[in-house]
């Protein structure tokens, strides 16, 4: 048994153009499309046939990831929808999100690459346990912190 983690993630599935023109003749003159009402079409259906629902829900995600900026859909958003047939408001605000989304990442980036290079410390306290009681042969007050 192998019990060591799991250090890249997952690959995404594997994209073809054919499965971004079929994303976006499925969003073609609708509103904001659900996830799962794409996956429920026909045309998905058809195409990935006998795909679990969490497997078509990562492969529309791929698909809509690799459109090249011609399907709209960020965190928080309704759903999936084609950017040409979007309204200006729906654009700024998937670009505000996403770009405020990849700000967070790569602070979080710098922050471990600070940890692991030793350049940044814990703050005081910040490593500390709740305090057992004082009766107990584990109480450490001097690696705890007092429960209020």
């Amino acid at each position: 048994m192998n019990d060591q983690l799991e250090l890249l993630p997952a690959k995404a599935p594997s994209v073809t153009p054919e499965d971004v023109a079929l994303l976006m003749r499925v969003l073609r003159g609708n509103d904001w499309m659900k996830i799962s009402e794409v996956a429920a079409t026909a045309e998905f259906q058809h195409r990935f046939e006998g795909l679990k629902p969490a497997n078509f829900e990562r492969r529309i995600r791929a698909i809509a990831n690799r459109s090249e900026g011609f399907v709209l859909s960020y965190p928080g958003s309704p759903g999936y929808r084609l950017t040409v047939e979007a309204k200006i408001e729906e654009i700024q605000t998937a670009t505000a999100k996403l770009r405020h989304q990849a700000g967070q990442m790569i602070q979080r980036a710098v922050e471990i690459d600070r940890v692991y290079h030793g350049k940044q410390r814990p703050k005081p306290g910040l490593n500390k346990k709740p305090c057992s009681p004082p009766s107990t042969p584990l109480h450490d007050p001097s690696n705890c912190t007092e429960m209020t």
